[in-house]
C-alpha cells in the first residue's frame, strides 16, 4: 500500500525574498544622499548668515562710536580747552553708560591724562560683566603716534586704533602686537577694541571787528 502525501513538509525551508544584509537599498541611498545635501546646504547658509551678521555689528559699533566721540568733540571743546575736569568727568561718565563703550579719556595737548574713565577687563563673555578693580586703557605710547598725526593737520573724522586684550598681560595691544601673539594662544578669550580718537583743535587767530562786521552785512545781504 502506498503512503505518499501530496502535501508538502512544513519542515522544509524557504527562500528569503529580502535584501541580503549589509546592502542598502536604492531608495535609502537617495534619502542619505539628500540628507547630507540639506546639511551641508545648511550649514553653509548658517555660515553666511552669522558672517554677514558680524559684519552688520560691526559696522553699527564704528557708526555708535564715531557719533559719540564727535558729539562729545563738540560740547566739550571749551571745557577741554580750559581743562575743566569736574565737567568732563561727567561727560565721560554719561560716555560710559552706553553698553559698547569700555573706556573713556580726556587728554591735554601733550597726551596728558586729565580725565580717564574706564568699565574695567570683561571676565564673562557669556554675560558680559567686567571687573571694575581692572581697568583697561590703551598703553600711553599708542597715542603718542595719534598726537603727532594731528598736530600735522586738522581732522574732522576721528583715527580709528584696532586694539586687543590678551589673557596673558594686562593691558591693550595693537592689531600687529596680536598677530605676533597667536602662536602663543593670544587669540583665545581675547576681546577686540576700536578705539576712536578725535583731537580738539583751538583756533590759532582771533577775529578782528572788521571781519566780524564783514560776516555780518554778508548774512543780512
Amino acid at each position: 500500500m502506498s503512503t505518499f502525501d501530496p502535501k508538502p513538509s512544513s519542515h522544509l525551508p524557504t527562500e528569503s525574498m529580502g535584501t541580503p544584509r549589509g546592502f542598502l537599498t536604492l531608495r535609502t541611498k537617495f534619502s542619505l544622499f539628500v540628507s547630507l545635501v540639506i546639511i551641508l546646504a545648511c550649514s553653509g547658509l548658517s555660515g553666511y548668515l552669522i558672517q554677514q551678521e558680524a559684519e552688520v555689528m560691526k559696522s553699527s559699533l564704528l557708526n555708535s562710536g564715531t557719533i559719540l566721540v564727535k558729539t562729545l568733540s563738540k560740547v566739550s571743546v571749551n571745557r577741554l580747552i580750559i581743562q575743566d575736569t569736574h565737567y568732563l568727568e561727567i561727560m565721560l561718565d554719561g560716555a560710559l553708560s552706553a553698553p559698547e563703550v569700555v573706556y573713556a579719556i580726556a587728554r591735554d595737548q601733550d597726551g596728558n591724562v586729565l580725565v580717564g574713565k574706564s568699565k574695567g577687563k570683561l571676565v564673562n563673555t557669556t554675560k558680559l560683566t567686567r571687573d571694575e578693580t581692572r581697568p583697561l586703557f590703551p598703553d600711553d605710547s599708542l597715542t603718542e603716534g595719534l598726537i603727532t598725526s594731528a598736530a600735522k593737520i586738522s581732522r574732522i573724522e576721528p583715527f580709528l586704533t584696532i586694539l586687543h586684550t590678551s589673557p596673558l598681560k594686562e593691558g591693550l595691544l595693537s592689531e600687529k602686537s596680536a598677530e605676533r601673539k597667536t602662536t602663543e594662544g593670544f587669540k583665545m578669550g581675547s576681546e577686540t577694541i576700536y578705539d576712536f580718537a578725535l583731537p580738539v583743535y583751538r583756533q590759532t587767530r582771533r577775529l578782528s571787528t572788521i571781519e566780524l562786521l564783514s560776516s555780518e552785512n554778508l548774512q543780512d545781504s
